[in-house]
């Protein structure tokens, strides 16, 4: 070939989430493509944007980034390495070299470039043509955007529920579009990752999806419900837990009115909470939050406030003193269940720091976080403290 062929880019194709993204070694590990990955395997993490067919020496001119770059090898001849590594530098995401076109194998000199690189550098038979990568490429990438513009809508409508934006009519038409009914009452069930990071928040936002609109918030998944009563809610929130494989789930009492889901999620997101403190059913519900319901349906911010006090003021009278993080150390001792180590990790310190604050903690406060019943007591405490925090936060209707 003597021209550039490039495939036609729809209009803003370029963007993927981190958790859709395509990469080199997605792309290696479909077996009707039959590529060998064979240099720069330390890079096939690489996200592919896009794909470009090119003979030129230097096709980087009409490149952007991102691409993977498919050739017979004809510019090779000028030199491997020199062209590998004009592509690494260019921001391309690797090479894919089409066999039996003057290479029965990738050069030696290329595929040491690739490795020194990390740029993932792959051999393509002789039978298998471009166009079949190329379309390969394109319909993963057209899935997960579809995916992503779905995943943005339900978090649209999650936050509109959450926030008081959407009216009965208006909630209807919406939960229509997710293949809900819009008539029936509904509810929020509340799932906890088994561990702690984003990328398992991804990949439940996406697996709970499946039933119904689902947010990542407040470091879980919320997936709003319809359920006839509050027994086929839980119902239907073990059915999520299971086939989601999610730590733990918490779902909230079933509401016809929109501007009462909020409290909805509120229970469900506590009653999650709660599991992690004192071993409630792996599907906890309203009835696990004992005392937090006060708390939850205190119309009073006052009283909100004075619970805070009693529990929390000499933490926060402490921290604001001295500089100190009583209450951040609290909270990721009671968030890990007690285990030193992983407390400690979780902020940042050595585990002798976090023992000489939880003492401080028991001397303030008079509780100690080891005991069941203080624990609780504590752990109570400070979702009162988020409770008022939101509330502070909410907008003045």
């Amino acid at each position: 070939m003597d021209r550039d062929d490039a495939i036609p880019r729809p209009c803003g194709c370029d963007l993927l989430t981190a958790a859709h993204v395509l990469t080199v070694a997605d792309i290696a590990g479909i077996d009707a493509l039959q590529v060998t990955l064979r240099g720069g395997r330390a890079g096939a993490d690489r996200p592919v944007r896009w794909v470009h067919i090119s003979e030129l020496t230097d096709p980087t001119p009409w490149l952007r980034g991102g691409e993977l770059l498919l050739t017979t090898g004809l510019p090779l001849a000028a030199g491997p390495e020199v062209y590998v590594e004009r592509l690494a530098a260019a921001g391309l995401t690797g090479l894919g070299l089409g066999l039996g076109f003057g290479y029965d194998e990738a050069p030696p000199a290329a595929v040491a470039a690739a490795d020194r690189l990390g740029f993932p550098l792959f051999e393509v038979p002789y039978d298998v043509p471009f166009i079949a990568i190329t379309e390969a490429v394109f319909t993963r990438l057209s899935d997960a955007r579809v995916a992503e513009a779905v995943r943005r809508l339900a978090g649209d409508l999650v936050e509109a529920v959450l926030g008081g934006d959407a009216g009965p009519r208006e909630l209807r038409r919406r939960a229509r579009a997710f293949g809900m009914r819009g008539t029936l009452p509904m509810s929020f069930v509340a799932l906890r990752p088994a561990t702690a990071d984003a990328a398992q928040l991804a990949r439940l936002v996406e697996a709970a999806g499946r039933f119904g609109p689902a947010s990542i918030r407040d470091g879980i998944v919320a997936v709003l419900i319809e359920a006839r009563d509050d027994g086929a809610a839980e119902e239907i929130a073990a059915d999520v837990l299971r086939d989601t494989g999610a730590g733990a789930a918490g779902v909230g009492r079933v509401r016809t009115e929109p501007a009462e889901l909020a409290r909805t999620y509120d229970e469900a997101l506590y009653a999650v909470e709660a599991r992690r403190v004192n071993g409630t059913p792996a599907v906890a519900t309203f009835r696990d939050l004992g005392s937090i319901q006060l708390l939850l349906s205190l119309g009073d911010e006052r009283g909100v406030e004075l619970y805070c006090e009693s529990m929390l003021g000499p933490l926060r009278a402490h921290d604001r003193r001295h500089g100190s993080a009583l209450i951040e150390s609290l909270t990721a001792y009671i968030e890990a269940n007690g285990r030193w180590a992983e407390a400690a990790a979780a902020l940042g310190v050595h585990r002798h720091t976090l023992r000489y604050r939880i003492r401080k903690i028991e001397q303030l406060t008079g509780r100690s976080p080891a005991d069941a019943r203080d624990r609780l007591e504590l752990w109570l405490a400070l979702r009162a403290h988020e409770v008022q925090e939101r509330r502070e936060l909410e907008p003045v209707p």
